[in-house]
């Protein structure tokens, strides 16, 4: 059994007070309500297909939540490596998306605010053909970890949190790259590549915080892409042929 009694009563009090709040992946970040703000001078044109991405995440969940009910134990914790295919979740730890489609197509929709390329659309390889670059990526992490706190008191401890104190923290772990590929060459011969690693630390608490926990997820995402979306506007914008000449090579 996951639920520990201060769980249970914080998913109690959060589902008459309705803090649980979205649980749905949305973008862009609903708290910002807005796509990234940097733009390409003069678009370049081409074609551009954006693939959904490949998923190399670790599929590891530990939940260890119960002990926190026993006075003195400092904290419970879990640890969820594809926190959307967890089986069961406590409300208070279920979120809603598929993050190597809805990766994606906000990787898209990000190329296509910037006016980088004249046209950018999500699809499968079965629509490479009308493309003249390929946007593929690699998924390595969404590890999500969350730390519950009772502060010594066991069962009394949610008390503190309903006074205003922290219930602990959540940590959002996004790893990824992604490459942009001229339609007739080799996948391994990427004429752009970008890295991202992201992590952010949350306070959580039934007043702040807990009820975004999936917002965590869109937000970290355009936060990794604002350096990697600049990067290539820098690049196309002062050579707006680097794909072309690539592309004709072996």
């Amino acid at each position: 059994m996951t639920r520990s009694i201060p769980l249970l009563v914080l998913i109690i009090f959060c589902t008459l007070t309705g803090c649980l709040g979205n649980r749905n992946w949305e973008y862009p970040p609903s708290s910002r309500g807005t796509y990234l703000d940097v733009t390409a001078t003069t678009p370049i044109p081409a074609r551009v297909v954006v693939l959904p991405l490949q998923d190399l995440r670790q599929e590891k969940a530990d939940v260890d939540y119960a002990h926190i009910a026993l006075p003195l134990v400092p904290y419970g914790s879990i640890r969820y490596d594809r926190p959307e295919t967890v089986v069961n979740p406590d409300p208070v730890d279920e979120v809603h998306f598929d993050p190597p489609q809805d990766f994606a197509r906000a990787i898209a929709a990000e190329l296509q605010r910037a006016q980088i390329f004249s046209s950018v659309i999500y699809a499968d390889e079965a629509q490479m053909a009308t493309a003249d670059l390929i946007v593929r990526g690699t998924l390595r992490s969404t590890q999500w970890n969350r730390t519950l706190t009772t502060y010594l008191l066991g069962p009394l401890g949610p008390t503190l949190w309903f006074l205003g104190l922290p219930m602990g923290n959540t940590t959002t772990t996004l790893m990824m790259e992604v490459t942009l590929v001229p339609a007739n060459t080799h996948p391994r011969n990427p004429v752009w590549s970008f890295s991202m690693n992201f992590q952010e630390k949350l306070l959580d608490s039934p007043y702040y915080g807990w009820e975004d926990a999936v917002l965590s997820y869109p937000l970290a995402l355009q936060d990794a892409l604002r350096p990697a979306i600049a990067d290539l506007v820098d690049i196309t914008q002062e050579n707006p042929q680097f794909w072309v000449r690539a592309g004709d090579m072996p």
